[in-house]
């Protein structure tokens, strides 16, 4: 190989280098945000998470609770308050699909 060649093999890997580095950063940055994370959230998180399928507020997704369009035995929900106070937890990805299911059939 000449040296043209490989000098242009080096600068490749560490261009690939740098981009890996900044895609690893992003990736942090990115973790546990309610727009893009999965699994139990509060209200508030689980509003942020459900934007796309039309939710607009915690109290949205309350009043949906009330109304039947989350189950617990399906793993929808849980409640892991303590005592007589309620505190609801929603699985997003179940939720996305309990809201599918609410909007295909109505």
């Amino acid at each position: 190989m000449t040296n043209d060649v490989e000098k242009l093999i080096a600068e490749m890997y560490l261009n690939q280098q740098k981009l890996m580095a900044e895609v690893q950063a992003l990736r942090l940055r990115l973790e546990g945000h309610p727009a893009i994370s999965d699994g139990w959230m509060t209200a508030k998180e689980a509003a942020i998470a459900l934007q796309t399928h039309g939710i607009k507020s915690p109290k949205q997704l309350q009043n949906l609770r009330l109304d039947g369009a989350f189950n617990e035995s399906k793993g929808e929900i849980r409640n892991v308050g303590k005592g007589e106070t309620p505190r609801w937890l929603y699985h997003v990805p179940n939720c996305r699909k309990a809201l599918e299911r609410r909007y295909r059939a109505g």
